[in-house]
């Protein structure tokens, strides 16, 4: 099917793909089979972002998957402010870019829940999932659980700042002691999750333009 869009005709293909909400806690996120045939056909999709890293993450990675930590401070071109920290994209030989963890062949280097919650809240905008019937629960979980999250990084950073330190003087310490400060007040699952499916699916059919002019 074409369609003529700014001058341009567009090829469109319909296509049928499953979106699963996972409700697990702190470590929620949002699978989409779509991402496995992305119609940008490029093997990189939307994974041309900055991931970027606060102390929910970062104390999470150091609880479950230590190595991780190391090899993301071990970046070539690693950016460290006082409270979070972003891993610079890399430029591929066709002069655009992508995540530095993503491989065009395999995808994500990284298990979902080690990922940041940009990587595991993210779907594609032409996926349109929030105009489906019945997953409004779901925009409500995800906007809570964005502001629960973010609530945590601030109280993590206002008491390590308390304490003299920074995620930019000393990285390593700094996410010794938000692992510490998270164990301690924020190692449970929030009782308005429990209110949540644990797991939910839908069946998406969908209009969906191939190549470039897929809308990420």
């Amino acid at each position: 099917m074409l369609v003529k869009e700014s001058g341009a005709d567009v090829k469109y293909e319909v296509k049928t793909f499953e979106i699963v909400f996972h409700n697990l806690g702190l470590r929620s996120w949002i699978e989409c089979t779509l991402c496995w045939d992305c119609p940008r056909g490029d093997a990189k999709g939307c994974c041309y972002y900055n991931p970027t890293y606060y102390p929910t993450d970062l104390a999470y990675l150091q609880e479950v998957n230590p190595e991780a930590v190391q090899v993301i401070l071990a970046m070539p071109r690693l950016t460290v402010l006082e409270k979070y920290m972003s891993t610079d994209r890399i430029e591929d030989s066709d002069g655009d870019f992508r995540c530095p963890f993503h491989e065009l062949e395999g995808g994500c280097r990284w298990a979902p829940d080690l990922r940041e919650s940009v990587c595991r809240f993210y779907v594609c905008s032409g996926c349109n999932i929030w105009e489906e019937a019945g997953v409004g629960i779901w925009k409500e979980f995800f906007d809570r659980l964005e502001n629960y999250e973010s609530e945590i990084n601030q109280s993590i950073c206002l008491e390590l700042e308390q304490q003299g330190l920074d995620l930019k003087s000393d990285p390593a310490e700094f996410v010794k002691r938000a692992l510490s400060i998270f164990k301690i007040k924020w190692d449970f699952i929030p009782e308005w999750c429990r209110e949540y499916p644990e797991q939910q699916r839908f069946l998406l059919k969908r209009p969906i333009s191939l190549g470039k002019e897929w809308k990420l």
